[in-house]
């Protein structure tokens, strides 16, 4: 079938009361594009109706000008039918996302605020109200990932209007959705405002995981009751509450007052800043990661899976073929030092040393490319050089506490209470020294095998932490605790590697607070920065290290036992795990080490801060690795990073050992911190 003598319709993408909605092909353009045409069914044909359909069409037009709102092609009438010709837009649309029982994260839905409304606003300041604001209508344009908005309710209008006895254009139907659409949009009284409610169901319905319709009301004011459904932070809640209030007067009045109040909340939202770092790591220092992530699973020796892996990534880094050699082999050397030298020297009477701790240097590339940082020119009080290597870490014991939670019978043995219980333990600890006598206290963990993951019966358990599986652990170093601002400023200062860190970025500031407001490219930084100082390879643990850490041997929710106490974490205690107790809600980070450390000697890995890791996301464990190493795809190319722990402003669910949670990896959030790992081995 051929619309307008030009589009000819390849098939039908919907089918509605106001009309039909085509995929098509305009074939007067020489690369035949593709486009959708929106056939209208109107129930009267006369002058007035033909009139309006040309007005509303202009108002398309001017819309179709902005880069997230698809531009108006062409618009006819035929057989006393309304066409609109618009762009097609290649994506999905965010109802592929946002869907019933899956809860997104607050990075997700702030972003999706700012590119709805940043949108929007242009729509409101043209005098236009969109009228059908829902998840169906908001297209996640694959091209950049930027939302757009598509399906003005004014196309809904067209095809509803009908005559009445004066002659005047009425409409016989409200365009909206029933969920989304306000009372006052429902009697026919849409404002600005009404585009801002639905937009707040939106978001809502993400945070949440309810349907729009499901969400309950208070019965007395008829306020949305929705905060008790979701995690959510107290300013990004205020933010929404006041975007579905009931009455409009009391809503964001347009787009663009929500946008610019949005705006201003960025230094206490989470996910402050959503873009991605002005530099990202080149190509050589991903490949040599890759590299170095593979030689530490197999001592050096890539096997012809991990070759076939580290080609996959120079291909898709577009590095040359000896330009990754030369990597490789500088990774190798590393674990083969006298295998290197054999090559080159015919007799050597030295034995073979031990394995260095020391992180391979990375090959010197002879003309450096425009997309790689020049190295940072040395000064007086500035040194880049490496120091020797350490053959091995050498620790030293200690002794700390360590609790746990017992439950005990309540009075007249009524209810349960928790008592806590202290004992000693001693572990291998090492220090490094940053600078100022600032030091990093890292725990040796040793190697085992354990079981990740939440069991099925586990209270509140998810899928995103099944199945449970055996994962073995080799030994590693990790941090006593998350990285402090004080540590965090010493290595900040060092010279730059890839990209810019922030000294003091941290919402609630304190020395020996955790670093928070950090992204997983912050941490790798700081990462990298460390290793270059210190001459050992210090990175993020993986997934399955932090659990193994975190856990310390126990298979109960927390390492303290069945449930969690403000006496031994920080976090919401307004809220209480299984059978426990409500405590305190302090609303802000703490001190790191002011509670009992768990049986490995690591501290606050319930709550606090969450933990950036290094792998990728996935929803759940199939395939995952049970080798104790990150789970990454052949190009290591996740925009969203796992994090660990729980943190202050979260319930005690989110800080169980089991529980884990995804961010954009360029996300920055006063709930999101780390804590280092260091490949090394110790006496």
């Amino acid at each position: 079938m051929r619309l307008g003598g030009r589009y000819e319709i390849i098939e039908v993408l919907g089918n509605g009361g106001f009309g039909i909605t085509y995929k098509a092909t305009d074939t007067q353009k020489p690369s035949k594009a593709i486009c959708v045409v929106k056939e209208l069914l109107p129930q009267h044909h006369n002058t007035l109706r033909v009139d309006f359909f040309e007005k509303e069409a202009r108002i398309l037009e001017i819309l179709g000008t902005h880069p997230q709102i698809p531009h108006l092609l062409a618009y006819f009438e035929e057989n006393q039918k309304f066409y609109i010709v618009q762009e097609f837009i290649q994506g999905q649309c965010l109802d592929k996302e946002i869907i019933p029982g899956k809860r997104l994260s607050e990075g997700y839905i702030i972003k999706l605020l700012q590119d709805v409304l940043e949108v929007l606003a242009f729509v409101h300041h043209k005098q236009v109200i969109h009228r059908d604001i829902k998840p169906q209508n908001l297209i996640r344009r694959q091209q950049d990932g930027k939302v757009c908005l598509i399906d003005f309710g004014i196309v809904k209008e067209l095809a509803s209007q009908i005559i009445d006895s004066h002659g005047s254009v009425k409409t016989s139907i409200m365009a909206g959705t029933l969920g989304y659409m306000p009372s006052e949009q429902a009697r026919g009284k849409t404002v600005f405002a009404s585009d801002i409610y639905a937009l707040g169901i939106t978001a809502i319905q993400a945070l949440t995981g309810l349907r729009s319709q499901d969400i309950e009301e208070d019965p007395q004011t008829a306020e949305l009751v929705w905060q008790q459904q979701a995690q959510v932070s107290h300013n990004l809640a205020a933010f929404l509450t006041k975007m579905v209030r009931r009455h409009h007067s009391l809503r964001y009045q347009n787009a663009q007052a929500a946008y610019q109040d949005l705006k201003q909340l960025n230094s206490s939202l989470p996910t402050a800043i959503l873009s991605p770092p002005s530099v990202l790591p080149p190509a050589r220092d991903i490949y040599y990661q890759e590299a170095v992530n593979l030689a530490q699973q197999s001592n050096g020796n890539f096997s012809p899976v991990m070759l076939k892996r580290l080609e996959t990534k120079r291909i898709d880094l577009g590095l040359s073929e000896q330009e990754a050699r030369e990597i490789r082999q500088a990774v190798s050397q590393h674990y083969h030092p006298l295998e290197s030298q054999q090559k080159t020297t015919p007799k050597l009477n030295q034995t073979q040393p031990s394995i260095s701790t020391q992180a391979p240097k990375l090959p010197t590339k002879k003309s450096v490319s425009k997309s790689e940082p020049q190295q940072q020119p040395k000064t007086e009080n500035q040194s880049v050089s490496q120091p020797k290597p350490l053959a091995i870490i050498q620790t030293q014991s200690f002794e700390f506490e360590t609790a746990q939670l017992v439950s005990k019978p309540g009075f007249l043995g009524l209810g349960t209470t928790w008592v806590i219980q202290r004992s000693n333990k001693k572990v291998e600890l090492f220090l490094e020294d940053l600078e100022n006598s600032i030091p990093l206290e890292l725990i040796a963990i040793s190697s085992g095998n354990f079981l990740m993951g939440s069991a099925e019966n586990e209270v509140e358990s998810a899928d995103r932490s099944s199945p449970q599986h055996q994962v073995t652990i080799q030994p590693f170093l990790l941090g006593k605790y998350p990285i402090t601002q004080a540590q965090w400023q010493a290595v900040a200062n060092l010279p730059k590697i890839t990209i810019d860190l922030h000294p003091d970025p941290s919402h609630f500031k304190g020395d020996n607070r955790p670093v928070e407001k950090v992204s997983w490219y912050d941490a790798q930084e700081f990462c990298a920065r460390l290793s270059r100082k210190t001459g050992k390879l210090y990175r993020l643990p993986s997934e399955s290290e932090w659990e193994y850490a975190c856990r310390a041997g126990t298979t109960t929710p927390f390492y303290f036992g069945n449930t969690l106490s403000t006496d031994l974490a920080n976090y919401n205690g307004e809220y209480v795990y299984a059978n426990g107790s409500k405590g305190v809600y302090r609303k802000e980070t703490t001190n790191v080490g002011i509670f009992p450390a768990n049986a490995f000697g690591l501290h606050d890995t319930h709550g606090n801060v969450w933990e950036w890791c290094e792998d990728g996301w996935y929803n759940n464990y199939i395939g995952a690795p049970t080798d104790g190493s990150a789970r990454l795809s052949g190009t290591d190319n996740h925009p969203r990073r796992v994090l660990r722990g729980g943190s202050w402003s979260y319930r005690p669910v989110y800080c169980r050992s089991a529980y884990r949670v995804n961010y954009p990896a360029v996300s920055r959030d006063f709930n999101h911190g780390f804590r280092v790992a260091c490949s090394a081995k110790w006496n």
